[in-house]
């Protein structure tokens, strides 16, 4: 099956070949063999221009997908992962897999938080450097009252998104931890770059906060 930039890439073709006929017709029409040639010219450059943006708009989109870290598999898993990340298809499908696991934990966790951290154990154990999932897990042993669990994981939850450069979700997640912050262990060049995506998602507090911890320690920020 093709992708939609296969897709886009193709219509930007066809479009490239009518528009270079219409132009030659209409400019032989006009003004002979000369005219014809340049509405030809004409036609053809734009069309390469509007075929190299649409590839170049998927290439973007492609650099932005948010980076795997396969250090830690074992080689023949780590190749299973890239193989299904190697199309767009397999993007999707991987995502939604791992949202279809998250939306079932959340579902269950107001009725038994107890088998909704199981289930979270069970995703982050399949998906150890997702943050997604260890913010999940996190949040389960919360609900149980395992506080000191809980933020060790969310610790290492906000590390894994910001070596993946998971500005946003990294912001979110902090926040979302603000009330238990003290608690949290990172490294000096997590806290640094953390401090950074707070004050571009528009927290200074939040980016203070990492600062002082960073030059002063946890007392600074207790």
């Amino acid at each position: 099956m093709e992708s939609a930039d296969d897709e886009l890439t193709g219509l930007a073709a066809g479009t490239v070949v009518l528009a270079f006929v219409g132009s030659a017709l209409v400019g032989f029409i006009a003004a002979g063999p000369l005219g014809a040639f340049l509405g030809a010219a004409l036609a053809a450059f734009g069309g390469i221009m509007g075929v190299s943006r649409t590839r170049m708009l998927g290439t973007r989109r492609m650099l932005d997908e948010p980076r795997v870290d396969l250090r830690p598999l074992p080689p023949q898993q780590a190749l299973a992962v890239l193989s299904t990340l190697a199309s767009p298809q397999g993007r999707a499908t991987f995502r939604s897999a791992l949202l279809a696991r998250l939306d079932e934990i959340r579902a269950v966790a107001p009725r038994d938080p107890h088998e909704a951290l199981i289930l979270a154990r069970e995703l982050s154990a399949d998906h150890p450097r997702n943050p997604a999932a260890r913010a999940e897990l996190s949040r389960r042993l919360l609900a149980v009252g395992e506080r000191r669990a809980s933020l060790q994981v969310g610790s290492e939850a906000l590390a894994l998104a910001l070596d993946g450069g998971m500005n946003p979700a990294a912001a979110a997640l902090f926040d979302e931890l603000a009330e238990h912050r003290d608690a949290l262990v990172l490294a000096p060049h997590h806290l640094e770059r953390l401090a950074r995506v707070l004050e571009h998602h528009a927290d200074p507090a939040g980016s203070a906060w990492c600062r002082a911890r960073l030059h002063h320690g946890p007392r600074a920020t207790r």
